[in-house]
């Protein structure tokens, strides 16, 4: 498994940074431990953090979110190559700290991510806390308590120990460590991301009137959001992986529709067909490209299955759309059966 991670760009020349920063709303964190909380997670990050016992800790008291409350995950994650003293950057749904030996991201959007990418080779110990313990479950590990769970997954390069509440990854170069915490008790897509069936996960949504986006790819893939209103959604998807689905979060400023069923899926220009389920498009492997959408609380949740990857673009958008001139000619085809049906009854009659 190969995983991929989304980057952010960093500008060198201070001055043209600080202006283009400023302008799109990121800025720089300062040294010394700072605590951060967003709806979704809370924790401790310190650019400066201290050696201490062969690791620097930059991340530190790491809960999740369940029901208006924290509830611990990590007491401390450690790095053990890693340049004291590099701020971190505060984006619109993460802060990032890349240095030369590593690029480690926090995702403050509902399954509070968090991805670590070795430029050379390193390690990063996660400290479980609470009553959090770890599994391993095929190319995975699980990690869960009473109260939150959640999955590491992790190309095969990756060298892993479970030492009672330390959970470690050797990582060599350019390979990635991807935590991803399950955002209800259903752990439906969790297990199809520890199943390797899922390439990515989108969280589309709004800060005022800018369009906000955050992927996490778990495969070589990529998606951006090429478009998004109250009518449709439009997603561009691309990459080399083969048989497996992406998932989106669309926040209810998107799609105003009143249920799943006044939505359908386009690749292209095909309208797919609809599944009954989420895990009927997660383990899916023909090849017919299928979709499940659902109405949540926050917005819609879509799942898409992708037999072959290109470049595509995914459409969600109103089921009484136009449908073309090949939809047309399969919906007066079976206006036509229809008609002969109901006319060889009358004359029956």
């Amino acid at each position: 498994m190969v995983i991929m991670v989304k980057k952010r760009l960093i500008i060198s020349a201070f001055a043209v940074a600080t202006l283009t920063l400023v302008a799109s709303g990121m800025f720089f964190a300062q040294g010394a431990p700072v605590p951060r909380e967003s709806a979704y997670s809370s924790y401790v990050y310190d650019a400066n953090p201290a050696l201490q016992n062969n690791y620097y800790y930059p991340l530190a008291d790491y809960a999740v979110v369940r029901n208006g409350n924290p509830v611990s995950v990590f007491t401390s994650i450690g790095v053990a190559e890693f340049a004291a003293g590099n701020d971190f950057l505060i984006d619109d749904t993460m802060i990032t700290h890349e240095d030369a030996y590593s690029y480690l991201a926090v995702h403050e959007t509902m399954t509070t991510v968090v991805e670590f990418e070795a430029k050379a080779d390193n390690s990063i110990k996660f400290d479980l806390g609470g009553d959090t313990g770890a599994i391993r479950s095929g190319n995975a590990i699980l990690i869960g308590g009473e109260d939150a769970s959640g999955v590491f997954v992790f190309p095969p390069d990756v060298e892993t120990a479970i030492n009672g509440q330390e959970v470690v990854f050797d990582v060599p170069a350019d390979s990635v460590v991807i935590f991803r915490a399950d955002p209800t008790p259903d752990k439906t897509v969790g297990s199809a991301v520890a199943g390797e069936r899922i390439a990515a996960e989108m969280y589309l949504g709004s800060q005022g009137d800018y369009l906000v986006e955050d992927v996490v790819a778990f495969d070589n893939v990529d998606m951006s959001a090429l478009a998004a209103s109250d009518k449709q959604v439009d997603v561009l998807l691309s990459g080399s992986a083969a048989g497996k689905a992406v998932m989106l979060h669309i926040d209810g400023v998107y799609l105003d529709y009143g249920s799943a069923e006044d939505i359908t899926v386009m690749l292209d220009d095909e309208r797919l067909r609809e599944a009954d389920d989420f895990s009927e498009v997660f383990w899916e492997t023909g090849d017919v490209p299928r979709y499940i959408a659902v109405k949540t609380d926050s917005g819609f949740d879509v799942a898409v299955y992708i037999p072959q990857y290109q470049d595509y673009v995914i459409n969600i958008g109103s089921a009484e759309r136009d449908l073309g001139i090949d939809g047309m000619a399969t919906m007066l085809a079976a206006i036509g059966i229809v008609g002969v049906a109901v006319l060889a009854l009358i004359r029956k009659d």
